[in-house]
């Protein structure tokens, strides 16, 4: 599922509306993580978390190329007013979160 075009756009959707369900990470990490588990994130895997889309945020404002091309997979229309990098990093943080155990339906 990480590279699957469908779960990549889904994420990207997912990205795009937590950039305007909240203004802070941490409002726009609790919003994602509560919709796909069902629950808040725990104080240490919000560390973790928030940790990882600093680290996210670093590498596509090293490559705006690849920040833009991430943020713009599937067919449903990126909004041209999120930035591209922005876009991108909680692009990848929701394409981890939906491929958690927790997440995934497993047989």
């Amino acid at each position: 599922t990480l590279n699957d075009t469908a779960f990549v756009e889904a994420a990207r959707v997912l990205a795009q509306g937590a950039s305007v369900a909240a203004e802070s990470d941490e409002a726009r990490l609790d919003y994602v993580f509560r919709l796909l588990t069902a629950r808040p994130p725990s104080p240490k895997e919000q560390a973790v978390l928030l940790a990882r889309l600093g680290k996210l945020r670093a590498q596509f404002g090293a490559d705006p190329k690849a920040a833009l091309q991430l943020a713009s997979v599937g067919e449903a229309a990126r909004p041209e007013s999120l930035d591209a990098v922005e876009h991108a990093a909680w692009t990848a943080l929701c394409s981890l979160l939906l491929n958690l155990d927790e997440v995934l339906s497993k047989e």
